[in-house]
């Protein structure tokens, strides 16, 4: 057992000594992440607001957890509606140089007609491409 234990200790430190590579990050993970952390902290400040304008704030403690919930609900919600308002609309993307994409479709609204017989809808691309 303590052979184990310091085995696993001495590759910890291994990788913990070894400089590692440069890497290219994942900015749309990056992101989505830090909205959703920020939502999360936003929706905790505001849940203690509210619980400081009850009569009894120390009794009224889950407003800062349903905050939090909220918060980290509509974060997540905001970082992935944000990657999907890039140039890319569809769920699959293909372009001209043959690379695929894959994102999250972005839904659009339209009107179609005019005056009397306009009709209003939303347009979402499960699949696009560009030649």
């Amino acid at each position: 057992m303590r052979s184990i234990a310091v085995s696993l200790a001495l590759a910890a430190a291994l990788l913990l000594a070894v400089p590692g590579t440069a890497r290219s990050a994942s900015y749309v993970a990056q992101d989505v992440w830090y909205s959703t952390l920020y939502g999360g902290a936003i929706g905790g400040l505001g849940g203690a607001g509210f619980m400081l304008l009850t009569e009894d704030p120390l009794d009224n403690g889950d407003y800062i957890v349903t905050g939090v919930g909220v918060g980290i609900l509509a974060g997540l919600a905001y970082g992935i509606y944000s990657y999907s308002a890039s140039n890319r609309y569809g769920l699959v993307n293909l372009d001209s140089a043959g690379t695929t994409h894959y994102a999250v479709p972005k839904p659009r609204p339209f009107v179609s007609g005019r005056g009397d017989e306009a009709t209003v809808g939303v347009r979402l691309d499960l699949v696009r491409a560009r030649f």
